[in-house]
Parts: structure tokens; C-alpha cells; sequence
């Protein structure tokens, strides 16, 4: 019976697992595309659909020169919806409203909400499709889905300005039961509900590196110009890396894991930079089953860098736990520094690294941070001289 127990895990392994963390498929010759209109960047990004879902899968490299603002490009609507906050008195000026999605405006103080509805559902992505922003092109107005797309890099894409105003406004980045998928490189701030969002399914070999998430705004789920929508991952078997992002002004959801019963996502937090973080803080982990290994970042005035833990985290805080880290994944992993921040030190959980060790040689490696960091953003004093 043992023997059958394991050869189930195994098998099971195989199928959920597949390339679990990304691995770049390069494509040569790509045919190249240049969209001049919002319509052409709509049908570069996906030519074919098959009861309203994209099933293009033609290889395509789409240069995104210039900035497309699809602001109001599908009409304009007004509906009775809600203040997400009505106290303290700032938040009817500086708060957000939301729409009345699952009834979720109960019991709140109702209001009249005017959105633009194009920024409710994402541009649709095929497969295999390098999306690439030049001279500061990108996306104003409408976010980026991808529903059972594979093999796709999305960089130096700035997506801003979603109905910043609106929760359920729409999202920046919609991961759908996806495979392969590289966010390098992008900036995206000014949105009304989530920056990166995975939805049920597996969202597997999620590459997420060099991104910059801007949380000022001048319509706050808290009501004070701090972003609270910064990642949520419902995904039932979600394999995702964060490596050297910014982060910066966010209050909430960096990440919050709440997906189905009994889901597993695993999680690699590597190298990234979060600075003046308020309120309910970063991780959010509400999967009993899900591991996530921090290592490596910066925090800054992050005032709880652990929110809530009902799983797994291992975020090594001396020499013994980077010994550990080693006899499971072969290298010793990197120390966290952290500086005037709350919720630093979790109970670390061995299960972590025995769901990470099958991954071992596909996660993302650790970079010299100091040298890249200079490259991608220009970083407060107070931040810059605590990278290494």
C-alpha cells in the first residue's frame, strides 16, 4: 500500500506540477507587430475566439510603442453603488466607492457610481506572445487576461489609471488557468481593484520580476493615498515567483492567498523591495495547505510584514534556518532585511521547504541586487541604503 501511496503522489505530482516554475521558451523570427489603434492592439493580442474565450496560440511578438488609453472607448456607465468607507470624513473625497458586486454593498451608504466599461474586463492574450512596451508605451484604462494562455511575456508595459476611483473597476493583470507566463520590467499604478489577480485554476510557472507596483493614488481603500489591491492569488495549484519587484505605498494583499478547499499554491518571495507599507501590511496567507518561502527581500516602514498565517511560511532569520534551507534546496537562503517593520518573524514551517524541494533546480535564482536595483527605479535614501 506504501508503495502505491507514493506512486500516486508521484503521478499526482507530474500532472499538477508539469514545469511548475517558469522556463523561457525562446521563439526566433517572430512575426512583429505594431498596433497604431486600440482595435489593432485588441486583435494583435488575440486574433480567434471560440465562444467568447481567446484560443489564439500563433506566435507573435506585439511592440506597444506608444500610450493606448481605452478610457471611456466602451462607453461610459453610471449605477447605484456604494462608499467603500464613509468615515473617517476624508474617505467620500479620497476613498473609493465600489459597485454592488455579490451584494457586497449591504448595509454600506449608497451612492451613484460612473465608471468607464472598459476597464471591467481585460484585453484577452493568446498563447505564445511576447507583448513588449517601447518609449514608455502602454496601457491606460484597461488591463491585460489571460485565460488558458501558455508561453507569454508581458515587459516594460506601463497599465495605469483603471477606474481608480471603483472597487470592481477592473484589474491590471488577470492570470486565468494559465501556464509559462513572464510579467517583466512593467509599471502599474492607479488601479481600482487588484494589480495581479490568479483565478481558480492552476496558474503554473507565474514569473513575476523587475515590475514596479506604485501604490500612490488619489482614491484609497484606506483613505489615506495607500493602494490596498496589490495581489491575490485564488489559484487551486498556483506556482508563482516574486523576484526583485518594488513595492511601495501599498496597505493590504501583498499577497493575500485565499483560494479553494484543500488548494496548495506554492510561493517564492526572492529579492524584492517593499518600502512604506500601512495597515493590514503584506502577506495575507489563508490556505492551510499553501507554503511560501521568503527570502532575501527588503522591508522597510512595513507595518506588518506577516498579516495572517493559517499555513506555511519559512522565512529564515539566522544562520541555522539558512543550514536548514540548504539540506532541503541546495543553497543556503538569503536573510530578509528588515528595518523598522512589524510581523518579521513567523513561525517557520519545515513543510515549506519539503514542497519546495521537488522544484529545487527551477527556481528563480538569487541576483546581486545592489547593481540591478539602480537600473529600475530610483530609490528613496531611506530605502537605498539598506540594499546590498
Amino acid at each position: 500500500m506504501k508503495k502505491l501511496a507514493l506512486l500516486i503522489t508521484m503521478m499526482y505530482a507530474i500532472i499538477i506540477g508539469g514545469e511548475a516554475f517558469f522556463k523561457p521558451r525562446h521563439h526566433k523570427n517572430l512575426p512583429t507587430y505594431v498596433p497604431k489603434t486600440l482595435d489593432e492592439v485588441k486583435n494583435y493580442l488575440c486574433e480567434r475566439f471560440e465562444k467568447g474565450i481567446c484560443i489564439d496560440t500563433k506566435p507573435a511578438k506585439i511592440i506597444i510603442n506608444k500610450v493606448f488609453d481605452f478610457t471611456g472607448s466602451e462607453g461610459m456607465k453610471e449605477e447605484l453603488g456604494c462608499y467603500h468607507r464613509t468615515m473617517p470624513a476624508q474617505c467620500l473625497k479620497n476613498g473609493q466607492m465600489k459597485l454592488n458586486v455579490n451584494n457586497q454593498c449591504d448595509g454600506l451608504v449608497p451612492t451613484r457610481v460612473r465608471y468607464s466599461q472598459a476597464g471591467r474586463c481585460g484585453i484577452d492574450v493568446g498563447s505564445n506572445k511576447i507583448i513588449v512596451g517601447e518609449n514608455g508605451g502602454g496601457l491606460i484604462g484597461k488591463g491585460l487576461k489571460l485565460r488558458n494562455s501558455h508561453d507569454v511575456e508581458i515587459r516594460n508595459l506601463n497599465i495605469t489609471d483603471i477606474n481608480p476611483q471603483v472597487i470592481w473597476g477592473g484589474d491590471a493583470i488577470d492570470l486565468i488557468n494559465v501556464e509559462n507566463v513572464l510579467l517583466d520590467g512593467n509599471r502599474i499604478k492607479n488601479i481600482g481593484r487588484q494589480m495581479v489577480v490568479t483565478h481558480f485554476g492552476n496558474n503554473t510557472g507565474v514569473l513575476m520580476t523587475n515590475n514596479i507596483f506604485d501604490g500612490n493614488t488619489p482614491n484609497s481603500a484606506c483613505c489615506d493615498g495607500s493602494h490596498y489591491w496589490l495581489w491575490l492569488f485564488l489559484g487551486e495549484y498556483d506556482r508563482i515567483a516574486l523576484r526583485n519587484n518594488v513595492i511601495f505605498n501599498t496597505s493590504g494583499r501583498g499577497p493575500h492567498l485565499v483560494a479553494c478547499k484543500d488548494s496548495k499554491i506554492l510561493l517564492h518571495m526572492l529579492q524584492n523591495t517593499f518600502y512604506d507599507v500601512k495597515n493590514t501590511g503584506l502577506i495575507d496567507l489563508d490556505d492551510t495547505r499553501s507554503s511560501v518561502l521568503v527570502e532575501g527581500n527588503v522591508f522597510v516602514n512595513v507595518k506588518e510584514i506577516v498579516h495572517a498565517n493559517k499555513g506555511n511560511i519559512y522565512m529564515p532569520q539566522n544562520r541555522a534556518d539558512q543550514l536548514q534551507c540548504e539540506s532541503y534546496l541546495g543553497r543556503r537562503c538569503l536573510l530578509n532585511t528588515v528595518v523598522n517593520s512589524g510581523g518579521a518573524k513567523p513561525v517557520n514551517s519545515l513543510t515549506v521547504l519539503q514542497d519546495f524541494k521537488p522544484y529545487k533546480d527551477d527556481l528563480a535564482k538569487p541576483i546581486v541586487m545592489k547593481a540591478h536595483m539602480t537600473k529600475l527605479i530610483n530609490l528613496p535614501s531611506h530605502v537605498k541604503q539598506n540594499i546590498k
